[in-house]
């Protein structure tokens, strides 16, 4: 049996329904147009024009595992594609549905499974805050979470995000030992149940849920502390970044957050007009009460100094400051410049704020900068997401070229296509995983770009799919 065609697909959806009708599925219009986008646009006009109009045919809530078993199941008989859902917080075009069929959202697999001092296991849609609720008598909490935390779930943040608020100290997602588990559920006739471990998980991280649907997932735990959110101010660009180059390697400083930004970026933080003066640099911070004197001794060394400290919250307008970093840090921008893109890239080694400084220099446009501090597989590497003016035609694909030239890694973060110019290359081995899990190609087709096919060479590729980006693994492979 082949997979129905988009408009030949009431009988096979009708089918569904008939085979589970102990399950929630609903076509209701209004439901499957939110259930069907995320905030993908907010990384540019490319992005958008990539995935703008794409809908699910229907939309379906189960409540456990059991429920999963059989809805992939009747899925798999009747060909109709499956796309698993969280809350719907990705910047990249995951959870959207390219090729229609059915959002599967997991929203209802909520709870803790079990706790101790070293790690968690919990249901794919329990919400990020309610694990560290849970941990939080045991003196743990997480050890990333996303600038999107309030919202995230457990699940969707393993398939769709790769690092965040910890990453200074703990690396991203992909670092062996960030994720200790998962449970995947095979998209088969006869669905299997997978229990990934260790270097394993690392099939399904950031896989944008192509890869089976994860319906448990395990985290390692780590100590919990009275965090601070700290803004500091700077005489330059640079020496904020070189501050957070130093923050990074501070290993004796409890520091979860660290966010170097441009003068121009600080401006555009408004409710925290008040922390950055004009015309001067800046830095968002999360540190720990005990290391908030050595962090302002290291900004002392950089001309630096604080003009904000106060418990993580309780800040202007409540905002944890995590939610002006990292992905939020775009949505601040876009809320007063709807047309800026950004552009997402890893500095070099060797001296990486004197490259950032040239870059900035080449494009000689103004610039809305920000770095967040980072290590990836165990190396300082500093990410920075520079927004540039979306409406003119080429302008991105400019931006990371000259960042390319400069030995900086660019990714593609406008196409919902994972390959290797992406976070994190799809390779072969996730390749072969999904063809064992997903036989079908069913998964939330639509969403891994073809090896074998050079976008550059084609004249029908979009503006997207030719932009200059080697990706992130190709520095770290091996290491």
């Amino acid at each position: 049996m082949s997979v129905p065609a988009r408009h030949d697909r009431s009988d096979a959806l009708a089918a569904v329904q008939a085979e589970v009708p102990h399950l929630t599925i609903t076509d209701d219009a209004e439901l499957v147009r939110r259930r069907s986008t995320d905030r993908s646009n907010m990384l540019g006009p490319l992005m958008a024009s990539e995935v703008g109009g794409s809908l699910a045919d229907a939309v379906a809530m189960p409540a456990n595992e059991r429920e999963v078993i059989d809805l992939v199941a009747a899925c798999a008989r009747h060909r109709v594609p499956v796309v698993p859902r969280g809350s719907g917080t990705s910047n990249f075009g995951q959870s959207i549905p390219l090729e229609g069929g059915i959002v599967v959202d997991l929203s209802r697999l909520k709870g803790v499974i079990r706790i101790d001092e070293g790690s968690v296991r919990v249901r794919a849609g329990t919400l990020l805050p309610e694990i560290d609720e849970a941990a939080a008598p045991l003196g743990r909490e997480l050890r990333i979470h996303p600038s999107s935390k309030r919202m995230s779930t457990a699940a969707g943040f393993v398939i769709g995000g790769h690092g965040g608020v910890g990453s200074i100290r703990h690396g991203g997602l992909a670092d062996l030992g960030n994720v200790a588990g998962l449970r995947v559920v095979t998209v088969e006739e006869q669905p299997r149940t997978i229990e990934l471990r260790g270097e394993e998980t690392g099939l399904v991280q950031f896989s944008f849920g192509m890869s089976g649907l994860v319906t448990e997932v395990e985290f390692p735990l780590t100590v919990a502390h009275p965090w601070r959110d700290i803004a500091l101010t700077f005489p330059t660009f640079g020496d904020a970044m070189r501050f957070g180059g130093d923050v990074t390697l501070a290993d004796g400083l409890d520091v979860k957050n660290c966010m170097p930004m441009d003068p121009i970026m600080a401006s555009y933080l408004v409710p925290l007009e008040g922390c950055f003066p004009a015309d001067r640099a800046g830095a968002l911070c999360m540190v720990a009460s005990h290391s908030v004197e050595g962090l302002a001794d290291l900004a002392a060394r950089r001309g630096g100094s604080i003009t904000m400290d106060v418990a993580v919250g309780e800040g202007p307008r409540g905002f944890p400051g995590y939610e002006y970093t990292w992905g939020h840090a775009m949505w601040w921008l876009r809320k007063q410049q709807p047309t800026l893109a950004e552009v997402l890239f890893l500095l070099p080694p060797v001296d990486p704020v004197g490259t950032l400084l040239t870059l900035l220099d080449e494009i000689g446009e103004p610039n809305w900068v920000s770095s967040t501090c980072q290590r990836f597989a165990g190396r300082p590497a500093p990410q920075v997401a520079l927004g540039v003016d979306g409406s003119v035609p080429g302008r991105i694909g400019e931006v990371a070229a000259a960042a390319e030239a400069l030995d900086c890694l660019v990714v593609n973060i406008h196409q919902a296509k994972l390959g290797a110019s992406s976070i994190r290359d799809f390779g072969p081995e996730q390749r072969a995983f999904k063809a064992a899990v997903d036989p079908l190609g069913i998964c939330n087709p639509g969403h891994l770009a073809d090896p074998d096919l050079d976008p550059a060479a084609s004249d029908h590729a979009s503006e997207a799919a030719r932009l200059a980006a080697s990706g992130w693994s190709s520095r770290f492979a091996g290491s």
